[in-house]
């Protein structure tokens, strides 16, 4: 494995556990670029968006986990 290869397969792989990580949450919110100290601001998604949201995050996890065994 070149160091290219396995560049890809480490930022594939940091990239994979953060969506993993995302899909954890019970609840999405819309973070509003303010600092984490205050989260009051941040907006909840409503069960329509919260669904399509994971249903996104799902399908990017199942292309980057192809793409990596593919590395």
């Amino acid at each position: 494995m070149d160091k290219r290869t396995l560049d890809k397969a480490m930022e594939l792989d940091g990239e994979i556990r953060k969506i993993k990580r995302m899909l954890e949450s019970k609840i999405f919110y819309i973070w509003n670029g303010e600092n984490g100290y205050h989260n009051d601001r941040g907006h909840y998604t409503t069960e329509e968006i919260d669904a399509m949201l994971r249903e996104i995050l799902i399908a990017e996890l199942e292309w980057k986990k192809k793409e990596f065994a593919e590395l």
